[in-house]
């Protein structure tokens, strides 16, 4: 059994790494005191640029296919130079608490900005693209494998929302949450997702399942 647990934590990490090695992506740090049961990562994100856009939707999947066609216009030339960008890694889907389960919700879809244009990043041309500086944040992250759908994305951030607990965390935003995945839909193995949540200033008394109204069939 643990030679089958080494092996295919050998496998997580090669697959992070090849992941990381045709994609660029934003540089972070672990941070701090780490959980001593590994079931989070605390980490560092420097101060960095993406481009963004805000979409109103009553489905995450909705929000995502519509987000990502707007950026990925961006990075294909529509812009003030006409400058063609790779692809970079995650694509991360922020998503904020509702008014209610059938009301439209925001959400904000997300690439980010390769290191050559970070500096001076082109302009969109769509008004509803922007660029979005972000200052040095926490995040506490929670890794899993496989095609993620939306009730499982939810059900890790209801996972993490308790290790967080278990591990006396309670300055976290459970406002918002954010969903990131790292591969085309073509890649069928080994695949990586995550959840973040952002750390916040304050505790919060606020419960996840309340907020989102995310774990009534987990």
């Amino acid at each position: 059994m643990k030679l089958l647990l080494l092996c295919l934590s050998v496998l997580a990490v090669c697959a992070d790494k090849e992941i990381q090695r045709h994609y660029e992506h934003p540089s972070w740090q672990l941070f701090g005191d780490q959980p001593k049961d590994r079931s989070f990562e605390v980490r560092y994100y420097n101060a960095t640029k993406w481009v963004s856009t805000k979409v109103s939707a009553l489905t995450e999947h909705e929000a995502e296919e519509e987000g990502f066609r707007r950026l990925f216009r961006y990075i294909s030339g529509e812009n003030d130079k006409r400058t063609t960008m790779q692809m970079t890694i995650p694509v991360p889907l922020q998503m904020f608490a509702g008014r209610c389960v059938f009301c439209k919700r925001d959400f904000i879809v997300s690439f980010y900005i390769p290191s050559e244009y970070q500096e001076n990043p082109p302009i969109p041309n769509d008004k509803s693209v922007y660029i979005d500086e972000r200052h040095g944040i926490v995040l506490y992250v929670r890794k899993f494998g496989g095609y993620a759908r939306t009730d499982q994305f939810y059900y890790e951030a209801y996972r993490l929302s308790k290790d967080l607990a278990r591990n006396k965390v309670t300055k976290f935003n459970r406002q918002t949450m954010v969903f990131t995945q790292y591969n085309s839909p073509f890649k069928l193995f080994h695949r990586r997702n995550e959840v973040w949540f952002l750390e916040s200033s304050s505790p919060s008394s606020d419960d996840i399942d309340r907020c989102f109204g995310c774990c009534d069939n987990v």
